[in-house]
């Protein structure tokens, strides 16, 4: 999957793409001769081309394959409560084609636009509006991070009544890079399915200086990065430990500024020595937010 941004050459395959997208996900929310007419306003040519002389539209086409299968459409200055335009992006449309739905792009291209923005300079918040009505499409946004906001309406001719009334949703940017930062950490030492642990990833989530702790009642056990994951090597590589994999299961997270900390409750299962084994444990992440984002600066896990 790719996003390529939208320019005046692809204006016709983002049109096309558009009505189809568009028509085969929403046909029967319009009343006669609705559509039409939307799909004209809305992705017609001549709108389209004026869009893009707008500096704070942007439009962009979603590939899988090499073939065109979706779009995005951003307002990177869209103000909200108290919070400024420059703070805000809104996420305005975002469709794939109905076949494809379910298959996994959606959230793929939601990742990488939230990288995109969150790259923004002084970008805090992401914000849209759903149908209310349209429940798959909450549960997904609520699955990525956004919380609800507020009701609202679409107030358009020819849409039908019943499906009028909406939701805003709002995603706290630094957040979400927290959660997939935190994702990416527990991935890490995923040894099941086949899967070889990604040691590299280590020095990549953290800075250089980071510090992991493991607490075990009232001892504690004070590594560096190397020191942590020599022992941890040998075990998932050296066929010691089998079949592993740890996920978190709750979290609480304040941010504050460029400062920030997580405690997580999580479960780690696997097979040692050839026994199976399941247990729970919490984890205390702490993180700083640098030049080129959020990183672990420390660690601390106990397991209960």
């Amino acid at each position: 999957m790719k996003l390529i941004k939208v320019g005046i050459a692809n204006v016709p395959v983002l049109h096309e793409v558009a009505k189809t997208a568009y028509a085969g996900n929403f046909h029967t929310h319009w009343e006669a001769g609705g559509l039409e007419w939307y799909l004209d306003r809305e992705f017609g040519i001549a709108r389209l081309t004026a869009d893009l002389e707008k500096p704070d539209i942007v439009w962009w086409l979603i590939y899988v394959e090499e073939a065109p299968v979706g779009f995005v459409k951003l307002n990177t200055r869209s103000g909200l409560d108290d919070l400024p335009a420059e703070a805000c992006c809104e996420l305005e449309k975002i469709y794939v084609l109905p076949d494809l739905k379910g298959g996994g792009i959606g959230k793929k291209v939601l990742a990488e636009l939230i990288d995109r923005v969150g790259e923004t300079a002084g970008k805090r918040i992401l914000h849209l509006c759903v149908l209310d009505t349209n429940l798959p499409s909450i549960g997904f946004y609520k699955k990525a991070g956004f919380t609800f906001h507020s009701k609202c309406r679409l107030e358009l001719p020819y849409f039908k009544d019943a499906f009028r009334g909406m939701d805003r949703m709002v995603l706290d940017l630094d957040k979400a890079k927290i959660d997939r930062l935190t994702a990416r950490f527990f991935d890490i030492f995923t040894n099941a399915d086949g899967r070889r642990p990604d040691w590299d990833a280590v020095y990549s989530t953290c800075i250089p200086e980071a510090l992991i702790i493991k607490k075990s009642g009232l001892d504690q056990e004070v590594y560096n990065l190397d020191s942590f994951i020599a022992p941890r090597r040998k075990l998932l590589s050296g066929g010691a430990l089998t079949g592993f994999s740890e996920w978190e299961e709750s979290e609480e997270t304040r941010i504050s500024g460029h400062i920030a900390q997580r405690f997580s409750q999580y479960r780690k299962k696997g097979v040692m020595d050839g026994r199976p084994f399941e247990q729970s444990g919490r984890k205390l992440f702490q993180f700083i937010k640098t030049g080129t984002g959020w990183q672990i600066t420390a660690v601390v896990w106990e397991d209960y």
